[in-house]
């Protein structure tokens, strides 16, 4: 879909007339908006931060519901008992579920640590991949998209050995400085080094010495 019809459709939504008064909703100059008309392209984390609502994907490939669509949880329990290692001490996991964590995750802080000190906001269940994922996360922040958009539901299941890492596969890597989902490149040369690669940012390298946990993506539901 071109951009023309995306924020002709938002300034409706909004029940805004004219680019001057959609700019000054967004904070911006009017010629941002012609800008982006002629350009063909738009701010998308200015457009998600001021209409919370819009659905990433919707924004940025022009495909699926324009709103965001919520998802369906089971209700949580305190004192709950699971059969993936999280340790509370009384209670009943819901049958074939897994724990959702409303994080998202914390910098600097593996999520093995972060989800012994909390409850579950809810469970997900009846979903492909039951059995091979730990918790599942929301996402925030939009260096995967369109793969992963914004408001995703991710599951994830931890690492034991850094040998099995697999080109293909997506990972959430948390170092002391930062939380991220990429792809994962090993360097040919320096064994203490992977490399970092997503669709919209150009390739980084990491020191594994300032990873603190790195859990394969098993599950992606995205918004819309």
């Amino acid at each position: 879909m071109d951009k023309v019809l995306i924020i002709n459709k938002l300034k409706s939504h909004l029940n805004i007339k004219t680019d001057t008064d959609f700019a000054k909703f967004l904070g911006i100059k009017q010629n941002t908006i012609s800008s982006w008309k002629k350009r063909d392209t738009l701010d998308y984390e200015l457009i998600i931060s001021k209409c919370d609502n819009i659905n990433a994907n919707w924004l940025f490939t022009g495909e699926g519901s324009m709103f965001k669509k919520s998802y369906q949880l089971i209700e949580s329990h305190d004192n709950v008992v699971n059969e993936v290692g999280f340790n509370y001490s009384e209670g009943i996991l819901p049958d074939g579920s897994v724990p959702f964590f409303n994080l998202p995750v914390t910098v600097g802080q593996s999520i093995l640590d972060t989800k012994e000190s909390i409850i579950p906001e809810g469970y997900i269940k009846d979903v492909p991949g039951l059995e091979n994922t730990d918790i599942f996360l929301p996402v925030i922040g939009f260096s995967m998209m369109p793969e992963i958009i914004e408001g995703a539901l991710i599951g994830i299941r931890t690492i034991k050995n850094w040998n099995s890492l697999n080109t293909q596969y997506k990972y959430l890597i948390i170092t002391n400085q930062d939380r991220m989902i990429k792809y994962i490149e090993h360097d040919e040369n320096d064994d203490s080094i992977l490399w970092c690669t997503s669709p919209n940012y150009k390739r980084f390298k990491v020191n594994k010495e300032f990873i603190i946990d790195i859990q394969c993506i098993t599950f992606v539901l995205n918004p819309g």
